[in-house]
């Protein structure tokens, strides 16, 4: 059986995430924003961090936008730790799930949470070696760091 560990799954697209690969067979680890224990990612050795084009080019001085940043920084320390991922075996990419309707972007996003996540998931399934390090769109886009 697949494996899949998912962290901040209690909503929008970590649950959405959750629901699908749970209806699918796979195993599911989900976690809330407060993780204490992530789980086993199976077999696959693949690592996925849920990212946002905001995180493109940041952090940034006195920047005001606290999201953005975040992201910048989560990109900042994959791209730091994913070469001794990659010695390991693990394939890790920071993904951008597109602009989703979620509680935080409201009705006027362009994308459902299962759009999204079907998208994603498509990504991850066909995720090898090679992508190891790169920055994706929920279509498997490169998107700049």
């Amino acid at each position: 059986m697949l494996t899949a560990a998912i962290i901040g799954a209690s909503r929008g697209i970590g649950l959405e995430l959750a629901r699908q690969y749970a209806g699918a067979g796979w195993r599911v680890h989900a976690t809330t924003r407060t993780p204490e224990n992530p789980g086993e990612l199976g077999s696959q050795k693949k690592v996925a961090i849920m990212s946002s084009i905001q995180g493109s080019g940041r952090p940034r001085p006195q920047s005001p936008d606290l999201y953005g940043d975040s992201k910048g920084e989560l990109n900042r320390r994959l791209r730091e730790v994913e070469p001794d991922w990659r010695r390991r075996g693990i394939t890790a990419v920071a993904l951008h799930p597109g602009y989703v309707r979620t509680d935080m972007t409201g009705a006027h996003a362009s994308l459902s949470p299962e759009e999204s996540v079907a998208g994603i998931r498509d990504v991850l399934e066909h995720l090898g070696p090679a992508d190891a390090g790169r920055f994706l769109d929920y279509r498997g886009r490169d998107v700049a760091w």
